[in-house]
Formats: C-alpha cells, structure tokens, sequence
C-alpha cells in the first residue's frame, strides 16, 4: 500500500500528502523499509534506481523511526506481517492504515485499531 501511495493517485496518495504535512505520524522500522524496498523494486513499478532511491529517501526523511524490541508470532498466514504489528506496539501507535487482509482481519490488536485507507480518511481526516 505505502508503495502505490507514494506513486500513485487517489486516496492512497492523500494519506502520503497528510503524513508529509506533519498532520500525522507515519512509523517504520528497518524490517518495514526493507519490505517496501523489495515492492518497489517490483517490475510492475517501472522504477529506475533514481527513482527507487528518491522513494526510499522520502521515506527515511519522513517516517519516525521505531527501535523495535518486540516479538511477536501473531498473523499465521503471513507472518511477515507481524513486524508491522510490532512496531505500532513499540511505536505506541493509535492505528494502522492497511490494505493487508490479514492486518484488516484483526480490527483491533492490543487496543490500536486497524483500518483501511478508506476508513481512515472517512473518520481520522472527513474534510478530505
């Protein structure tokens, strides 16, 4: 989702623009760059290696950056997904905005809630 959003129009790319805004705060961790690093680079983008840097830049220079300590093991069907859960724990986030159906399907994960960028935008920020 974080990749189509900083490339792409529509609701995905308002998010992009209100966390760039300083109206909220976007965390990540190395485990979360990583990740977005290797959708990037996927042939669907079309990324040069300029490109794909300036991404992972705007990236570094926006997000506030979470030294994860947490473990989890909680999404068994892509457990890939637990990093992200672990870094909003450690972050002390308020929600996740995702487009993952296994995040989604949670709702809710020790208090934080999970919602889709649709939701977010419609609740979080409705002059959108």
């Amino acid at each position: 989702m974080v990749v189509s959003a900083f490339l792409l129009t529509g609701r995905l790319n308002r998010i992009v623009d209100l966390v760039l805004a300083g109206s909220f705060t976007w965390l990540i961790s190395p485990d979360i760059l990583e990740e977005y690093a290797a959708v990037a680079s996927r042939p669907v983008y079309r990324l040069s290696g300029e490109e794909l840097e300036s991404f992972l830049y705007q990236i570094k220079e926006r997000a506030e950056w979470v030294h994860v300590t947490s473990s989890l093991s909680v999404i068994q069907r892509d457990p890939a997904d637990d990093k992200f859960l672990a870094c909003v724990i450690d972050g002390r986030a308020s929600r996740i905005v995702s487009g993952d159906r296994h995040l989604l399907g949670l709702r809710v994960f020790r208090g934080i809630r999970i919602v889709t960028p649709s939701e977010f935008l419609r609740v979080v920020h409705p002059a959108g």
